[in-house]
C-alpha cells in the first residue's frame, strides 16, 4: 500500500477491489473476505467518495489484502489520520500477523508510531541499513540518563564536571550517563554541597533519540 490511497470515487469499495481482484485473478470471495478483515464491510456498496481519509486506508489495506499474502508492505499508513484513526489503524496492522500468518513491513518516518506497533525495527540512512533487530536490542544500544533540575545551574554543572562526570544541558536541565552512577550519591552529593535539587530521574531514550544518535542527526 503506497503513502496516499488511490481509489476511483465513483465506484463503491467493492467495485473498486473487483478491479484489483481482476488484476491479480484473485477468487471472487477475496472481496468480502479483505472487507471483512479490515472491518468496512457495512461501506462494501457505498461511493468512496464519501469516504473518510481513514476509510480510504483501510479500503487500500483490503486491496492489498486480496488473493494469498506472504508479505504485506504499508507506507505511511497513518498519514493524515485524526488520533482515533490512527488507533484504529494501529491496531488492525498489530492484529494481521496473528489473524492471517502475514508479515508487515511499515515504512514510516513517525517514529513514536514504529514503537507503539513494530516488534522488530531497521533504520535506513541513505541507502544503508544501519541497525536491523528487536525494539528491546534498539534500546540496548542507548544508555539511559539521570536527569536532574538544580539550582544555581551552572555552580552546579561545574561541580559535578569537576567530580570528572562529563554533563549535558537540555532543555534547562543537566543529563548525566548513567553507567554505574548511584542516582542517590550524585543527589546527595549535590544537596550536601548547598544546592538546591527540584527534580531528579533516571530516564530512558525515546526512539526518535536514539535514530538521531544512529544516523548521526541524518534527516535522509
Amino acid at each position: 500500500m503506497v503513502e496516499s490511497p488511490s481509489c476511483y470515487g465513483n465506484l463503491t469499495a467493492a467495485e473498486n477491489l473487483e478491479i484489483t481482484r481482476k488484476i491479480l485473478e484473485a477468487d471472487k470471495k477475496e472481496i468480502d473476505r479483505a472487507l471483512e478483515i479490515v472491518n468496512p464491510s457495512q461501506w462494501k456498496n457505498k461511493k468512496v467518495k464519501n469516504f473518510s481519509l481513514g476509510m480510504k486506508q483501510r479500503l487500500a489495506i483490503a486491496q492489498a489484502l486480496l488473493g494469498k499474502r506472504e508479505l504485506l508492505i504499508l507506507d505511511e499508513p497513518t498519514n493524515g489520520l485524526g488520533p482515533a484513526g490512527i488507533h484504529e489503524i494501529r491496531q488492525l496492522i498489530k492484529n494481521l500477523p496473528s489473524m492471517l500468518g502475514v508479515t508487515v513491513l511499515v515504512s514510516s518516518h513517525i517514529l513514536s508510531e514504529v514503537e507503539l506497533t513494530a516488534t522488530s525495527v531497521g533504520i535506513i540512512s541513505r541507502g544503508r541499513l544501519l541497525f536491523q533487530g528487536t525494539l528491546e536490542e534498539l534500546k540496548a544500544k542507548s544508555k539511559p540518563e539521570i536527569c536532574i533540575e538544580v539550582y544555581p545551574q551552572d555552580k552546579a554543572l561545574k561541580f559535578l564536571e569537576n567530580k570528572g562526570l562529563k554533563v549535558k544541558v537540555k532543555e534547562n536541565r543537566l543529563f548525566i550517563k548513567k553507567n554505574s552512577l548511584d542516582v542517590a550519591a550524585v543527589n546527595r552529593a549535590l544537596v550536601v554541597e548547598g544546592f538546591d535539587v527540584t527534580h531528579l530521574s533516571v530516564v530512558a531514550k525515546n526512539l526518535e533519540d536514539i535514530f538521531l544518535e544512529i544516523t548521526g542527526g541524518d534527516t535522509f
